[in-house]
């Protein structure tokens, strides 16, 4: 009811404010609900509450006048936050409204979310940098709707800030993800003829064994056309790994054979993102088998690596690998508890189907008939085979269920410890790096000295 109130209020301050209602008849609403507040509700005890609503309503009354202009923002943000963070709890995807809302209204609402993002655009040092991502993600995502259209030439000024302004790397920040959204020419095609430093470099096909003229062929190029004939033939992941360790690793050892697997699958996938996605979800147990014992600090070494330690502040690649590392790790472990969860559940149900099959089985066995004192089968032999089959398949399920089990718990008491050795090995380099910083700068104060 609260918010209610302010809302209207809101209203009717900026109708008074735009002259299309008058102060007198504000003023007729204030001494109508003053008066409410102090209605009799008992003749003995009064209307307790009576102070509580004159006070609200005063409150109320004063900020609603012209000059509470702060009150106002305040309480406008503050109701608009509100309802905001009321529409995503409840399913609403705020960024399709705002795409839906620039194409039912054109004329009015593009112009609107444009000088929202100019007004953002310029306290983006202000910011923190999870609003800042987040922000680059939404309108980059944004623009890839729109034809990734936007008027680049009004920050082209950008270029000539330091690489590490907040402004020149959101706009790099947003030229790049539009690569990832589209293809590279497109996005030069739509920017401005200077940002295009700020796009990143064009990648191309870096297949080392790719026959070009001139090039002699290897037999480490005809070991990977046979692994590309065998990926295109669909091959099972068993049948590729069982080649490769009988073709390829006893011959040339483990460094050529795993250059030939990666460089092989990662080829075959370059072309489209889905190519991509399915060798690794099809093939990603071969790479897994010629790198079983993988060093859970390996992603975290890397971003904080020499070669990375100079992009920290002028690119988000190194942090966003980081983040996916870590989400991924996060969601891999929710997944797990839940698969363990419903396996259990699985078990108790095999369990229950293999005691009752037992049960079954003993139950038939107790009639057999006695012949000369030896037991024989009764009337009905297939009905004792097909109970003696039920308990076996039974058994075998539960079996079966109790294995994926062990596997899975094993395999979440290790991932639970990359959470660990991630943040572990971020505070260690993260410590190395500032103190071989704080040496560095003291050995150049002392060589200007």
């Amino acid at each position: 009811m609260t918010g209610r109130f302010r809302f209207w209020k809101l209203q009717q301050v900026l109708k008074l404010c735009s002259k299309v209602i008058q102060p007198a008849s504000l003023i007729v609403v204030f001494q109508t609900l003053l008066s409410s507040a102090a209605t009799t509700v008992d003749e003995e005890k009064g209307n307790p509450s009576w102070q509580a609503q004159a006070d609200f309503y005063v409150i109320w009354i004063l900020s609603s006048l012209p000059w509470g202009g702060a009150e106002l923002a305040e309480d406008f943000v503050e109701d608009l936050w509100d309802r905001t963070q009321s529409l995503a709890s409840n399913g609403w995807k705020l960024d399709s409204v705002i795409m839906d809302l620039c194409k039912a209204l054109p004329g009015a609402f593009p112009a609107v979310v444009a000088g929202a993002v100019r007004a953002l655009f310029e306290k983006i040092s202000d910011l923190d940098m999870d609003s800042r991502t987040r922000l680059i993600l939404w309108f980059s995502h944004h623009l890839s709707n729109f034809q990734f259209i936007w008027p680049w030439e009004e920050w082209a000024y950008v270029l000539d800030l330091p690489k590490w302004a907040p402004k020149r790397v959101f706009v790099q920040e947003v030229l790049q993800r539009e690569v990832r959204l589209s293809h590279w020419d497109k996005i030069k095609q739509h920017n401005a003829s200077g940002l295009e430093e700020l796009l990143p470099a064009k990648v191309g096909r870096a297949y080392m064994y790719s026959l070009e003229e001139g090039k002699e062929k290897t037999e480490e190029h005809e070991l990977s056309a046979e692994l590309n004939r065998k990926v295109k033939e669909k091959q099972y992941a068993r049948d590729m790994m069982s080649w490769i360790e009988e073709t390829i690793y006893p011959v040339h050892g483990f460094e050529v054979t795993l250059t030939v697997v990666a460089q092989t699958l990662l080829d075959i996938g370059s072309k489209i993102f889905t190519h991509l996605v399915t060798v690794l979800e099809r093939y990603g147990q071969v790479f897994a088998k010629l790198c079983p014992d993988n060093d859970k600090q390996a992603i975290v070494r890397w971003v904080f690596s020499p070669e990375n330690v100079d992009q920290f502040h002028v690119s988000d690649q190194p942090w966003e690998i980081l983040g996916n590392a870590l989400n991924k790790t996060y969601n891999r472990i929710s997944d797990l508890r839940k698969e363990i969860s419903s396996i259990k559940k699985n078990v108790l149900v095999a369990e229950k189907a293999s005691a009752n099959a037992r049960v079954e089985l003993e139950a038939a066995e107790s009639k057999l008939l006695l012949v000369e004192g030896e037991p024989v089968l009764g009337d009905d032999p297939l009905k004792m085979k097909r109970l003696r089959t039920t308990v076996e398949k039974t058994g075998e399920a539960e079996l079966s269920l109790r294995e994926s089990l062990e596997v899975k718990e094993a395999l979440l008491n290790r991932l639970s410890l990359k959470p660990r050795f991630y943040c572990s090995r971020c505070f260690r380099v993260s410590l190395q790096s500032s103190r071989s910083g704080s040496q560095n700068q003291q050995k150049q104060d002392h060589c200007r000295i």
